[in-house]
């Protein structure tokens, strides 16, 4: 894998610093993509469609205790949120991963208890896009 996502997260990540992160940055995919309006869909409409199930897997292994299980999919969450923009939503994956590695189960319930709602904030966000309808071109949304 390039290391192209990595430098788009190290640009989005310090322009809010210091302030609440933004639900999702809209400017994200343009950096990686240029003006390729369909693969910037594309990418949406897959992280929409896969993001659901790796919440609910990430639920899943939490009721279950299974923290190494929680730390990985949060990886692939946070990842994936970071990649189309989802910039609150990869910090909470983010921190749920951290406490998934620490074995730090009451760190790791509290931090899951908002994802949900976290990924319903950026499904907010994001769907009107990833259906092909305008949305503002301002910086982000959300703040």
């Amino acid at each position: 894998m390039s290391s192209k996502p990595d430098s788009v997260f190290a640009q989005a990540l310090p322009a809010v610093a210091g302030c609440e992160l933004l639900i999702w940055d809209i400017t994200t995919l343009g950096r990686m993509f240029g003006d390729d309006q369909a693969m910037r869909q594309r990418m949406l409409t897959m992280f929409l469609r896969e993001a659901w199930d790796q919440v609910d897997a990430i639920e899943r292994a939490t009721a279950s205790g299974d923290l190494a299980a929680v730390a990985d999919r949060a990886h692939m969450l946070k990842t994936s949120a970071r990649m189309v923009g989802a910039l609150r939503m990869g910090q909470l994956c983010e921190e749920i991963e951290s406490c998934g590695l620490s074995r730090a189960a009451p760190a790791c319930s509290a931090a899951v208890s908002g994802l949900a709602a976290a990924f319903a904030s950026a499904r907010g966000e994001i769907g009107p896009r990833a259906q092909g309808r305008p949305v503002s071109s301002r910086r982000g949304t959300g703040l």
